[in-house]
C-alpha cells in the first residue's frame, strides 16, 4: 500500500523516477497478485478464518486489502496501463470485499465492546477507516 501511495503521489516529484512509472506500476501489480494468491491458499487450506477472522481485533487489518487495492486502482489509471477488463473487475470486487469487511467489522466491533478485547484495542481498527477512504477515492 505505501509503494502504491508512493507511485500514486510523491512520484512525481522524482522526474528520474517518474519516468518509469509504468514499470514500477507493473511490479506492484505482480506483487499485489502474488498477495492475492496467498490470500486465496488461506481459503483452499482452509486456514482463512482461523488466519484473519477469529480475533476480532486483528481482523481489522483486512482493511489493507482494500485500501492496497484502491490504491491500486488509481495507480493503474494514473499510469495507463493497458490491462483491460482487469481494473474494472479488480475494483468491483474490491467493492464486495470492502462491504464483506465492513460487515465483519460490525460484528467485531460488538464483540469487543462486550468482551476483554476492549483492552487489548490498538490502531489496527482504524484500518476501517482507512478502507472507507480508499474506497471513496478509488470511486471517485
Amino acid at each position: 500500500m505505501a509503494n502504491g501511495i508512493f507511485l500514486y503521489s510523491a512520484i512525481k516529484q522524482f522526474p528520474l523516477l517518474y519516468e518509469h512509472g509504468k514499470l514500477f506500476a507493473f511490479i506492484l501489480t505482480a506483487v499485489w497478485a502474488l498477495i492475492v494468491l496467498s490470500v486465496l491458499s488461506t481459503l483452499v487450506n482452509r486456514t482463512f478464518k482461523k488466519r484473519h477472522l477469529d480475533d476480532p481485533i486483528q481482523l481489522f487489518a483486512i482493511g489493507t486489502w482494500v485500501a492496497g487495492t484502491s490504491v491500486l486502482g488509481n495507480v493503474i489509471y494514473q499510469f495507463s496501463l493497458n490491462l483491460g477488463l482487469i481494473p474494472y473487475m479488480m475494483g468491483i470486487l474490491n467493492v464486495v470485499l470492502y462491504l464483506w469487511y465492513i460487515y465483519y467489522c460490525m460484528k467485531a466491533y460488538f464483540v469487543i465492546f462486550q468482551t476483554t478485547a476492549k483492552d487489548q484495542v490498538h490502531g489496527v481498527l482504524l484500518l476501517a477507516t482507512v478502507s472507507t477512504q480508499s474506497i471513496v477515492l478509488l470511486l471517485y
